[in-house]
């Protein structure tokens, strides 16, 4: 999970899909304030839909949306060291980021190979998450916390090949390491030991490497590859793709969300970057927005009292992105004072509910000028599925559905949507942000399959239905029925193939050997 307390027991099609389910939850009477988006009148009308149009999302890459971006800000600071104190500029943050790529492909880590990232917060975290998607590698972020058998579970079940480290934690990863026995390099944020590679060396390497003529498709390619937290079993690596995060920011930078200020005029966003970047709320909300936006980010290895509030004061923070025992510090703490906080027109909340008397402490010490903004998301949805808007939100509560996403509660027992007060039920969150599906790895394992690709189709009730288009295996004589009763058993009801299942001599793909999900749906909807 990642700005909520829940579990999601499915990882699904981007909007091309069924819904995603998490365990029970209970917030159901969140909802009592979004009833009035919904439209119709029947079951249906539970469904919560956002207040705001949807946005568009482009099908680029997330370095190349994250680096074009970028090009307004050139000689702007991007990141600061908080505690060293060590800067780069937007234009220094894309050098670096593309003479790592270069680096690495030079050790042979290249398109789909997996790096993992066992780091605090610091400029490197991000030029190293962004030199690894830059060659469409994918980052896998790891606990800084973590015991090296922990770290050792993820990296062998990520498939990394680099691990990229800081000294505070190389003799934790080294340890990892010798449990890992496709771990080709690891890669340490400080002078070269024997062994092993400095960061601050490969980011010196000439860019000549550099594969530009990479082709990402970012529908399909994961980006990061973060684990949810294990709160019902072993931590399970959660496949985002770049348009999963592209898709986030897009959504979450609706103008009836966003409070960020035009960076015109020499004015300048300051974020203090303080929630860890391998979760996914630092991650996206903070890594992410503060280099998309042009804002300047101040990084903390850790939450250190005396550090957090000489930061308040010297770098200005202009948008802080909080938990709630960070805002229970704020309002609370004797070290904190009301002007700390005079340059900041938004505070963020996230991970758990910050409850009202909390937030109502806060306003009382800071003033109600200061925007207070909550959100409700996990790992799975990249991370934000809600979010309390700019304008006339309720205190204590999670706000309204964000664009292009839809959101309904179900009972466990009959998958039908209740209503608020109806009791606890499954949360089903639905939108380009939901991590891709596993329905065409479940039909893949059947023995009469060849290949698979499945697709959303239109329906009036359910709003999409997934469809398999099936190649069997040469001489197998099944039947489609017995394909689809053979994911029904497989998989909860809402992700059943209620579109059916088509046999086909081949399925279309690309020259790279990309389903082309588009053409298959053309033809569909065409029939």
């Amino acid at each position: 999970g990642g700005m909520g307390s829940l579990r999601c027991a499915s990882l699904l099609r981007q909007v091309t899909g069924p819904w995603s389910r998490c365990t029970p939850s209970r917030v159901t009477y969140y909802y009592c304030h979004a009833c009035k988006y919904s439209s119709s009148s029947d079951r249906d009308s539970w469904v919560m839909k956002s207040p705001f149009s949807d946005v568009d999302i482009p099908i680029v890459s997330f370095s190349k949306y994250i680096f074009d971006a970028q090009e307004q800000f050139g000689g702007r600071t991007a990141m600061v060291d908080g505690v060293t104190g060590a800067s780069y500029s937007f234009s220094e943050f894309r050098d670096k980021s593309i003479r790592l790529g270069s680096a690495l492909t030079r050790i042979d880590i290249s398109y789909k190979d997996v790096v993992a990232i066992v780091a605090p917060n610091c400029p490197e975290f991000a030029i190293t998450f962004f030199a690894v998607t830059s060659i469409g590698a994918i980052n896998t972020t790891i606990n800084c916390t973590y015991t090296a058998d922990e770290i050792a579970n993820q990296l062998n079940n990520a498939g990394a090949s680099a691990v990229v480290t800081h000294p505070l934690l190389l003799s934790k990863v080294k340890e990892a390491s010798k449990l890992c026995k496709n771990l080709h390099h690891i890669i340490v944020m400080g002078p070269a030991e024997e062994g092993l590679l400095s960061l601050q060396d490969l980011m010196k390497d000439d860019g000549t490497a550099f594969p530009h003529n990479i082709q990402i498709d970012p529908q399909d390619d994961l980006v990061v590859l973060p684990y949810s937290s294990g709160t019902t079993g072993l931590p399970k690596g959660v496949m985002l793709t770049h348009y999963n995060l592209v898709a986030n920011l897009q959504q979450i930078l609706h103008e009836g969300l966003n409070t960020l200020k035009a960076g015109t005029d020499g004015y300048q966003e300051v974020f203090m970057g303080l929630l860890p970047y391998f979760h996914i709320y630092g991650m996206v909300t903070c890594m992410g927005l503060s280099l998309l936006c042009g804002a300047k980010s101040v990084t903390l290895p850790n939450f250190d009292p005396k550090l957090f509030v000489d930061v308040l004061e010297k770098h200005k923070i202009s948008y802080l992105h909080s938990v709630p025992p960070v805002v229970s510090f704020l309002a609370h703490h004797p070290l904190v004072k009301p002007e700390h906080l005079s340059h900041t027109h938004t505070v963020s909340s996230g991970a758990a509910p910050a409850g009202s008397t909390l937030i109502n402490n806060f306003i009382k010490k800071f003033g109600s000028e200061i925007i207070f903004q909550e959100g409700y998301g996990m790992t799975e949805t990249s991370p934000v599925t809600h979010l309390t808007p700019k304008d006339n939100h309720v205190v204590g509560s999670i706000g309204v559905v964000i664009p292009n996403t839809m959101a309904k509660i179900i009972d466990i027992s009959t998958g039908e949507a209740i209503g608020p007060n109806e009791g606890e039920g499954e949360l089903c969150i639905k939108g380009p942000q939901v991590a891709p599906a596993e329905l065409e790895d479940v039909i893949r394992k059947h023995p009469h399959v060849a290949d698979v690709a499945v697709i959303g189709l239109p329906h009036e009730r359910s709003g999409e239905v997934p469809r398999a288009y099936v190649v069997l295996v040469p001489g197998s004589n099944v039947s489609e029925k017995a394909i689809a009763d053979y994911v029904a058993d497989e998989v909860a009801p809402h992700k059943q193939l209620s579109g059916g299942v088509k046999f086909v001599d081949t399925i279309p793909k690309s020259p790279t050997g990309k389903i082309l999900r588009r053409e298959l749906k053309e033809t569909a909807l065409a029939q």
